[in-house]
């Protein structure tokens, strides 16, 4: 398989986010043509506040990044998107660090614009 190039834009905006991090970004096509990409963020890694992020590529453009997942006081870990036919998965892990993380989901039925 030969990969190539075809389009490169930011999906976070590049100011006012300084004293934000993310990273472990996850992106799935859905057959409809939509990419669905998918991180962890918040003031640091492991801190309390970071989340899970989601934002949708539709008519050439980035939505707004929507955060999908958060329990509150708890850290937020390595998204993953699946997409094995008629829903999209969401798989994560929660915790203070990897000895205590639990895997936890959320799944959509509308290419990620709602999750249960």
């Amino acid at each position: 398989m030969k990969l190539a190039l075809v389009n490169r834009q930011v999906i976070l905006p590049e100011s006012g986010t300084e004293s934000f991090q993310c990273h472990a970004s996850t992106l799935v096509r859905l057959p409809c043509g939509t990419l669905v990409a998918a991180w962890f963020a918040g003031l640091r890694e492991g801190s309390e506040d970071t989340a899970i992020w989601l934002s949708r590529y539709e008519h050439n453009i980035w939505t707004t990044p929507q955060r999908v997942a958060a329990r509150e006081g708890e850290a937020h870990w390595n998204p993953v998107l699946f997409y094995p036919s008629d829903k999209l998965w969401l798989f994560y892990k929660v915790g203070s660090d990897v000895h205590v993380w639990k895997t936890w989901f959320i799944t959509s039925s509308d290419r990620g614009f709602t999750w249960s």
